[in-house]
């Protein structure tokens, strides 16, 4: 199956200015990341908060450069591109955002918001920017009278300003969107609607996603392959069912033990003390809170091990 998106091996680090006459740090926020996607494949990126997920996004949509590595969108480097390459490639790509109403222009009307794509591309008339518009409420359950079209988004509910953060981000039928934790701020009642109009313009546009969450449970609904994230590095990826059913590495289950249904077996005593992100352990990054833990986690780190069809995990225990 062709690959849509393919990263490899990419680095990003920031630099923290210190105080006064102290030199400024850098903080390696990614390190080593390497995944592919395929068309029309939802793929999760899992972790706690702090981990990178975010990152990722950012650096895929070109948002911010990484400092080493390559990403290739149809075969095309990303960082590569010219500026007209760029223009054409944000076309093909979207991105839902955490908070929807920090993401909304309050000044702007709702029509305004979803349309300034159509208008920034400037190929529709005016008309066809409208009908764009209202076809693509109707599709997300959204109301298309005029009134509630000139709403602002501080009229408007926690998932109807989702709704809309979606709709903009799908109106150039894009090929690949990053959903960055977008049912997190949601009622429980109103996320399977959001993750549900996902799965339908998946199927409709043929498109693919990287849909990043803390939540297992969000994952193991949409997905059909997951990476676990730990402070900047993979640490196991798979099928989304193989990692829910036989986790491998101890962080992984200690994220599936936080799902209250899950069966006991999955139940292991973590210390929820994370590692200072600025003085990261050597050896596997996470044999500080790891009960498995032996003499040599603490000195190198691990290589990835298949463990199964596609299945890889970062584990000296395997």
């Amino acid at each position: 199956m062709k690959e849509l998106l393919q990263v490899d091996n990419i680095k990003k680090s920031f630099e923290i200015k210190k105080r006064l006459f102290k030199s400024a740090i850098e903080i390696c926020v990614i390190d080593g990341v390497s995944f592919k996607i395929s068309k029309k494949q939802i793929f999760g990126l899992i972790g706690e908060s702090g981990c990178g997920k975010t990152t990722i996004g950012r650096l895929v949509t070109k948002l911010i450069e990484p400092s080493s590595g390559k990403m290739f969108f149809n075969n095309k480097n990303i960082s590569e591109m010219n500026k007209n390459e760029t223009k054409e490639f944000r076309k093909k790509i979207g991105m839902i955002f955490q908070d929807p109403y920090e993401s909304l222009n309050p000044r702007f009307t709702i029509i305004n918001s979803v349309k300034e794509p159509l208008d920034i591309d400037g190929r529709m008339t005016k008309q066809e920017k409208f009908d764009c518009v209202k076809n693509i409420f109707k599709k997300i359950g959204l109301d298309t009278t005029e009134y509630f079209l000139n709403k602002y988004p501080h009229e408007l509910s926690g998932g109807q300003r989702q709704r809309i953060s979606i709709a903009r981000s799908l109106i150039m039928k894009p090929k690949l969107i990053i959903a960055d934790e977008p049912c997190s701020m949601l009622d429980v009642s109103i996320r399977s609607d959001i993750m549900n109009i996902i799965l339908k313009f998946k199927q409709e546009l043929e498109m693919s996603a990287i849909y990043i969450t803390h939540d297992l449970s969000e994952a193991k609904y949409i997905t059909d392959f997951v990476a676990v994230m730990y402070l900047g590095k993979i640490v196991e990826t798979g099928q989304t069912q193989d990692i829910i059913d036989d986790p491998y590495h101890p962080y992984t289950k200690m994220l599936i033990s936080a799902i209250p249904d899950i069966i006991s077996k999955f139940k292991i005593n973590i210390s929820e003390k994370i590692p200072d992100p600025m003085n990261i352990p050597h050896g596997c990054a996470f044999h500080p809170r790891c009960p498995y833990a032996k003499e040599i986690c603490k000195r190198i780190e691990p290589e990835n091990v298949n463990v199964g069809e596609g299945h890889l995990v970062k584990c000296h225990l395997f």
